[in-house]
């Protein structure tokens, strides 16, 4: 699957704006309209074709009608929009290719169309997944390759050739030859960023810890969740991981992020079971193909609590697994990122028992998708003498902490508010199926924000994953 070394990661401004406008809509798409003036298309020499004219973009950007199965055109074709804007001050309206809509013979063509075989017959099965192909059919341009984010990687090109020059809106006319076919290539991703973090549910949970007589050197109001979301958004920004699994994701860390992720290329799926847990992912970099959650009990379908394993430890009402099948957009390889929050280190037993409902899962999982690598994230609340750690690392999975040969940075990872000399247990874990896995790095994060203050009572963790199949 994945080479070791180097990931890459892609920031696609989104401009969302309508041709010749300034509305933003909603949805993130620029809207293809008219300003009722006539303007010759095409215009120009046999040796060329005009795309701008006077200021003015002649052409329309076409995308693929369905924003869910290809989220890299459309942010192409938006990026691609924007760029016209930058360099003529007009935004290069955007269309879809519902076979509803008109078909232009002046269109730039983002991705497999439906026109593709009728319209024009473009065929990139010669190309790697490591290229792109530009090419003119006549008046129309095409940006095609194997996989989505080699076709976002030709706009790319496409935007650094011809439009990136000019940015201050100044540009009164494009030409590009008529007879342009290019083939490029592109680095692949060849590692996979995952990290973890425990987000601390309430405000409640902090005051207990100061209450239990607790030694904290910061305060209550500086610590608050509403003071700790950006710290959190801060370090999904600075560590880019690509997917990162959170616990404690309650109701007012669910709507912060919901709100703020998309801004970063991110974005948040939560366990369907109840979405405390979650998965945040990049979705630049990796494309979710299915998602499922389970109790951490004797049926994990359909019992929360378990009336066999003993009386639960803390008062908690339930524990729950949740894995996400994401595709690598850049390669089309396949994982599994699993995230869950155990017991309490009160009942052993308890763990022991929901690391087996775990490994179960993974193992029925990665074999249904063909044998895929699977990397498994979250607060186990166990340290690394118990039986239950014992469990989870007698066979397939490793753990990360052990298995990273380059670096292997920070000890535990439970602050509790009062710092690294607190923190001695690493109970917040990174595992990895070990067969064909390389471990490049992995680090205990012990950032401070405004001073001496907190993203959580966890620090979080991060592993950086080269998988070699």
């Amino acid at each position: 699957m994945f080479r070791k070394f180097t990931a890459l990661f892609f920031t696609i401004t989104l401009a969302v704006l309508t041709f010749g406008s300034c509305a933003v809509p909603s949805d993130g798409d620029i809207t293809d309209t008219t300003t009722g003036e006539q303007t010759t298309v095409g215009s120009g020499t046999d040796e060329n074709l005009t795309l701008i004219s006077d200021g003015k973009p002649l052409y329309t950007v076409i995308r693929p009608d369905n924003k869910e199965k290809n989220p890299l055109e459309v942010e192409a074709a938006v990026a691609l929009s924007a760029a016209f804007h930058d360099a003529c001050g007009r935004y290069i309206g955007i269309t879809t290719d519902w076979t509803g809509n008109e078909i232009s013979e002046y269109e730039i063509c983002i991705g497999n169309l439906t026109r593709n075989g009728s319209v024009y017959t473009a065929d990139v099965s010669n190309l790697g997944n490591n290229q792109f192909s530009v090419k003119v059919y006549d008046n129309r341009i095409v940006f095609l390759a194997p996989t989505s984010f080699g076709t976002s990687k030709a706009v790319d090109w496409f935007i650094s050739e011809y439009l990136s020059k000019v940015t201050d809106g100044s540009m009164k006319e494009l030409k590009i030859p008529a007879n342009l076919d290019y083939t490029g290539s592109f680095d692949l991703p060849s590692t996979i960023t995952v990290m973890t973090q425990n987000l601390l549910a309430t405000d409640e949970e902090y005051a207990k810890f100061v209450a239990g007589g607790l030694e904290i050197s910061v305060k209550l109001e500086d610590n608050t969740i509403e003071k700790r979301q950006p710290r959190v958004l801060s370090l999904i920004e600075k560590y880019q991981p690509d997917s990162l699994g959170v616990q404690e994701c309650s109701a007012p860390w669910r709507t912060y992020f919901d709100s703020n992720l998309s801004k970063l290329g991110y974005k948040r799926i939560g366990a369907s079971k109840n979405p405390k847990i979650g998965i945040i992912y990049n979705a630049k970099v990796l494309k979710p193909i299915f998602t499922g959650s389970f109790w951490l009990t004797e049926d994990p379908e359909n019992l929360k609590i378990s009336k066999e394993w003993g009386k639960e430890s803390d008062g908690l009402t339930e524990r729950l697994g949740m894995y996400v099948v994401f595709e690598v957009a850049a390669t089309g390889e396949r994982f599994a990122h699993f995230n869950t929050h155990l017991d309490t280190s009160k009942n052993n037993i308890i763990q022991t028992k929901q690391t087996e409902v775990l490994l179960n899962y993974i193992d029925k999982v990665t074999k249904e998708y063909g044998g895929i690598q699977a990397v498994l994230t979250g607060d186990f609340n166990y340290n690394m003498d118990s039986t239950a750690y014992g469990t989870l690392t007698g066979g397939r999975l490793g753990d990360t902490k052990s298995l990273a040969v380059l670096s292997s940075r920070g000890n535990g990872s439970f602050n509790k508010f009062k710092g690294p000399e607190y923190s001695s247990k690493p109970i917040d874990l990174i595992m990895t199926t070990s067969d064909g896995t390389v471990v490049e790095s992995y680090e205990v994060i012990y950032d401070r924000f405004d001073g001496n203050n907190f993203a959580s009572d966890h620090y979080a963790v991060l592993a950086k994953l080269g998988i070699l199949k």
